[in-house]
């Protein structure tokens, strides 16, 4: 089981001028202990001093909506970082309408003073293959860092294929590429895998005790009782 050590309750969102921050974006449908062990390595690690979840309201490039809507996905978060002051959250891409792009969210929290400084926005390898077809991804570039981590049924040899490639784009763009590995184990939860596992519980009582076990492995326990106790995902218990 990964930890999910949190101490003192995590604050409102602030401006952090003089530290690095690490944009994590995402649809945390649900927010798993994968997602916390990832920003907790990045911070361990020194990558960077603060981390400011961003739960996006629909990814351009993806055809789906979330499952949970987004006040549920928000108040997990919420309780999956209560007690870290090292991670804040930010509302910005659920109170924008349309298409929402990573770029403008950059924008829109420097220009508030939330952050300043160097940024970085962390990201799983998957997202650094198809990262030239995001939207103005050259500018993007050229304003943050990219904090890379490996999910589990990435190879190695891929990984470092798309980091060649993407630095080979920005050598071509005339950007300069910025990219750092998360050092840590791949991780091997997925919120596709949660909310199936979540799914099938009540539909076979022989298996019912196993799969809560091993979701409560995966999820934080705040979480996974909020979960439950809205039947999100089609949790029959």
């Amino acid at each position: 089981m990964l930890s999910t050590k949190r101490m003192a309750r995590n604050p409102v969102m602030k401006a952090h001028n003089s530290t690095d921050v690490a944009i994590f974006g995402g649809s945390f449908d649900p927010v798993h202990v994968g997602h916390l062990a990832i920003a907790q390595a990045a911070l361990d690690l020194e990558l960077c001093k603060h981390v400011i979840w961003v739960p996006a309201a629909r990814n351009p490039l993806k055809k789906r909506r979330p499952f949970a809507n987004d006040s549920q996905r928000l108040e997990m978060l919420r309780l999956a970082t209560l007690g870290c002051p090292d991670f804040s959250i930010s509302e910005v891409e659920l109170q924008r309408s349309g298409r929402s792009y990573t770029l403008q969210t950059v924008n829109q929290l420097r220009n508030a003073g939330t952050i300043g400084g160097s940024v970085s926005l962390l990201l799983g390898d998957d997202q650094l293959e198809k990262m030239t077809s995001w939207f103005d991804w050259e500018i993007l570039l050229s304003q943050c860092c990219l904090l890379v981590y490996q999910r589990i049924y990435s190879e190695a040899e891929r990984l470092q294929s798309a980091i060649q490639s993407l630095s080979t784009a920005c050598l071509n763009a005339g950007v300069d590429a910025r990219i750092k590995l998360v050092e840590m184990q791949p991780i091997s939860v997925s919120s596709t895998g949660v909310r199936q596992m979540i799914a099938s519980l009540g539909q076979d009582g022989n298996s019912s005790d196993l799969l809560f076990t091993k979701l409560g492995q995966m999820l934080p326990p705040n979480v996974f009782e909020y979960i439950i106790n809205r039947n999100l995902y089609g949790g029959n218990r």
